[in-house]
């Protein structure tokens, strides 16, 4: 079991196992349910830090442990699974990262939630971001950084972070970036637990689960004060064997937290497994 989990060149890749906390694992390229525990990598193993989180970067990974950075690149080609080729390269010990939702990709970059300080990697190396505001991150809850979570709004250019303030054991504390004017805004409103990026139809939504676990979309306004939406949950098709077996589903289980609102299941027809 693994706490953080990612994909990366069509393989799913997972990290910080309970006691092997340096250490990442891939499943097989196009077959994620394919897992072989052989192919596992550590990170610069016991030097005292765990991984805190996975990004994918065009042809690289980026891990973050405790106090340092590192990258993963490589490839599979001539190899056989799962003794894949990867290469594990050391970007920096200035800093590591604290939280895997944290980590926000835009404009070419992938910004790191450090401690009280926010910085980014350009695919070689990092830089230190939040120098003008860090008195305003210093006051961060140091005992829950990993609980920090960030999306990217790319309409307004801008990510959003969401962190408790002080002893706050909730996310109770929002602040932007504006990547492209380089500039800081504070947010303030309801505390957020994830924050996530989505499309629908072409148009982009920033969505963020409450605490009560209410889902809002984050709309204009220093309150973010968002409205509760519809979540969409659909089954997988599963293949047959043969062309012309048939495979459906006669039971799902939909585990939900006690609370207000309906619960609807739906079913489709296709003549076609592709319609789905």
């Amino acid at each position: 079991s693994v706490q953080y989990v990612t994909n990366w060149k069509n393989m799913v890749l997972g990290a910080r196992e309970t006691t092997n906390i340096s250490t990442f694992h891939i499943s097989r390229v196009s077959a994620p349910d394919e897992y072989d525990a052989a192919a596992s990598f550590p990170i610069n193993l016991n030097d005292g830090d765990g991984i805190t989180g996975m990004h994918p970067f065009y042809n690289q990974v980026l891990i973050t442990k405790d106090n340092s950075c590192h990258s993963i690149s490589g490839t599979v080609a001539g190899t056989v699974y799962p003794n894949y080729n990867l290469e594990t390269l050391l970007v920096t010990v200035e800093h590591g990262g604290s939280s895997h939702r944290a980590l926000v990709m835009a404009s070419r970059r992938i910004y790191i939630w450090w401690r009280g300080e926010i910085h980014r990697y350009n695919g070689t190396g990092t830089e230190k971001v939040s120098t003008e505001i860090d008195p305003t991150l210093a006051s961060i809850n140091m005992a829950r950084l990993s609980q920090v979570v960030g999306a990217r709004r790319r309409v307004l250019n801008q990510i959003f972070w969401f962190y408790p303030d002080g002893s706050a054991t909730a996310n109770d504390t929002g602040i932007r970036f504006d990547y492209e004017n380089e500039g800081f805004m504070t947010t303030a409103g309801q505390s957020m637990n994830l924050a996530a990026q989505v499309f629908e139809s072409g148009i982009e939504y920033l969505l963020a689960t409450t605490t009560n676990g209410q889902v809002n979309r984050l709309d204009s306004g220093s309150d973010n004060g968002g409205t509760a939406i519809t979540a969409f949950v659909t089954y997988p098709w599963v293949s047959g064997q043969m062309p012309d077996e048939l495979k459906c589903w006669t039971e799902g289980y939909v585990p939900y937290e006690t609370n207000t609102g309906s619960l609807v299941v739906e079913y489709r027809v296709a003549s076609h497994p592709r319609e789905f």
